[in-house]
């Protein structure tokens, strides 16, 4: 079933524990887990999920504006910054 959502943050059910301002993706079971790299997430997490089955919200990839995103390592200043 597809939905229209006419806003930057979704709420989602989360698969397991997740910290906030990492990239998740949607799973078969609608439920968000930590994107992988060279996945295609979702969003980003607004707000950190303790357990399984907590609602976590998402800010969607093709939300207007800056959001705050947990780097893997270290940016050299200059660098190019992509997920």
């Amino acid at each position: 079933m597809s939905q229209y959502v006419e806003a930057a943050v979704r709420q989602f059910t989360a698969n397991a524990a997740i910290g906030k301002y990492l990239r998740v993706i949607v799973l078969a079971t609608g439920k968000v887990a930590l994107a992988e790299a060279g996945q295609m997430g979702v969003g980003t997490t607004e707000n950190p999920a303790t357990a399984s089955d907590e609602i976590v919200g998402v800010r969607l990839n093709n939300a207007h504006g800056t959001r705050k995103v947990v780097a893997n390592g270290a940016i050299s200043e200059g660098s190019l910054v992509y997920a």
